[in-house]
């Protein structure tokens, strides 16, 4: 009996330590330090949730801040943090290592016309650049991995897969999958050819709207993401104004290169959805009319992936004829 009462008085007291033990991550405290207001928390870390001045030429969203000899690691920006300011150019700092923007971050932002983002650790939620204006530029080092996030995200609230292994999957499934993609992106994002940067694929993920060349590599990008080759999915188009997505399928008579048309396409289906060289070429001559001298052979691919400022370092050419790029690379035949 007397052990039974010492395995009771062991039990309450365990219970007792556990709930009387401090959290393992605690708000400390409200910080004002430069141009924000910052939550500091016990685990070294901190959330930027306002802009201290309402108009603003330049900010810089810092990887680290110090406060009492103790620093702290910028790791997120909290919803509205910039509801109602005036900020021309918003910079995020190289030396950050892991921040994420939350949902509505920067809604109703007023007269930003730059976002760079210069660290390869930021990611946001969807809808982070909800409201940021109609004029930004998205740029910097940072803009693959923030698009490649982003992009893994809209893969999962579409039910689709995120870098999945293609080599071992029927054509069917393959198929479907590039179908259902391009059906979402049709639903998710709007054509609009005099929005910011619409060629730029950061600025279509962010502000819903963009040119055909905006969308055809937004979908790209997101293909790859989903686990599509780099070389069989490219963003190209006619060189005049219509662009479209190359997709290297197999729908009966082995692999060949179909069109895939973000804007044009009304059935989303394996059959209606893909598409030939020929009937483009038709419908754009009912387009264009007699002045222009509308060839497949003319067609044209981009080979910068994202589309921002400074993406490459390299001198190539940003679009190259469809047949050379085929030639070069070996990749295969038309439909």
């Amino acid at each position: 009996m007397k052990c039974l009462g010492s395995y009771i008085i062991l039990t309450l007291l365990s219970i007792v330590s556990v709930f009387s033990a401090p959290p393992s991550r605690y708000l400390e405290r409200n910080v004002e330090i430069g141009d924000f207001k910052y939550h500091l928390y016990s685990d070294g870390k901190a959330t930027i949730y306002k802009v201290l001045e309402d108009d603003l030429e330049e900010v810089t969203i810092p990887g680290s801040i110090e406060y009492n000899h103790k620093y702290y690691l910028v790791n997120e920006i909290a919803a509205k943090t910039f509801t109602n300011k005036s900020i021309y150019k918003i910079i995020v700092d190289s030396s950050n290592t892991d921040l994420l923007i939350k949902k509505n971050a920067f809604y109703e932002t007023r007269l930003c016309k730059e976002f760079a983002v210069y660290s390869q650790y930021v990611s946001a939620e969807i809808g982070g650049f909800s409201g940021i204006g109609n004029y930004v530029q998205f740029l910097g080092a940072g803009i693959p991995h923030l698009v490649d996030t982003y992009s893994e995200k809209l893969l999962k609230k579409w039910n689709l897969p995120v870098r999945k292994n293609y080599q071992y999957v029927k054509d069917s499934e393959r198929n479907e999958e590039l179908i259902k993609l391009g059906e979402k992106v049709q639903e998710t994002f709007g054509h609009y050819d005099n929005a910011a940067y619409p060629n730029s694929v950061a600025n279509v993920m962010f502000m819903g709207v963009g040119s055909s060349e905006g969308l055809s590599r937004l979908y790209r990008v997101i293909a790859i993401t989903m686990g599509i080759p780099d070389d069989e999915v490219l963003a190209g188009g006619d060189n005049i104004h219509f662009s479209w997505n190359y997709v290297k399928i197999n729908i009966g008579k082995g692999k060949k290169w179909y069109i895939l048309d973000i804007i044009k396409t009304t059935e989303w289906n394996v059959y209606k959805g893909f598409t030939t060289d020929a009937k483009k070429v038709e419908y754009l001559k009912s387009f264009y009319g007699e002045y222009y001298d509308i060839k497949a052979s003319n067609f044209v691919i981009f080979n910068n992936r994202y589309n921002y400022p400074y993406e490459s370092r390299y001198n190539y050419n940003l679009t190259e004829n469809f047949n050379s790029w085929l030639s070069r690379n070996n990749g295969g035949i038309r439909a």
